[in-house]
């Protein structure tokens, strides 16, 4: 069926990625944690279906996965969720002039919380259809993977770009936004 073959593709695209040397935290776990999710029925009914691009959908999804990983990643910095996960989140700030590459490397225990969670929490509050979440994935993942990179140029306010990462880099305890520069 189809289903089983969008989740072989998912859970496929994991095992390449960890296979490539990648940690098993950040993208190839967040494409395992889709694949069983979706093997396992646990996302939203919408999400079983295509339909129409919805730019709603998408902004919303930026939205809502943004300020919920921005306010985890905020009470990661300061201390409220755990030394555990604090210490899981310090090993993507062991890159201070971070790369491409350095994009989804972190602790496990961190890209579960600060990833797959608020991710989770988005799909089902916001209900998109399966193009949607897609496109919504694609433009996600290409942003991190472009805060991370060495690019001078600016963004157009009010999204996050490669400089305002990187002053979070710096100093940890700003910044926290990956997406919307709100704080």
């Amino acid at each position: 069926s189809s289903e089983m073959y969008d989740a072989a593709l998912v859970i496929g695209g994991a095992a390449l990625l960890w296979s490539r040397r990648l940690d098993f935290s950040g993208m190839p776990l967040l494409f395992a944690a889709l694949g069983i999710a979706w093997c396992a029925e646990l996302l939203p009914l919408t999400m079983y279906s295509y339909g129409p691009l919805s730019a709603t959908h998408v902004l919303s999804l930026c939205a809502v996965t943004d300020l919920l990983s921005t306010i985890v990643h905020m009470a990661t910095h300061q201390g409220y969720l755990g030394s555990w996960l604090y210490e899981s989140h310090c090993l993507h700030h062991k890159h201070i002039h971070p790369s491409a590459e350095d994009a989804f490397v972190t602790g496990l225990l961190d890209a579960l919380v600060q990833l797959v969670l608020p991710l989770f929490c988005a799909l089902w509050s916001v209900c998109p259809n399966r193009v949607s979440a897609i496109v919504f994935g694609l433009l996600y993942s290409q942003h991190l993977i472009h805060i991370h990179t060495v690019d001078r140029g600016r963004c157009l306010w009010p999204l996050v770009d490669p400089a305002y990462h990187r002053r979070h880099h710096k100093t940890p305890n700003t910044n926290y936004s990956h997406f919307f520069a709100v704080c």
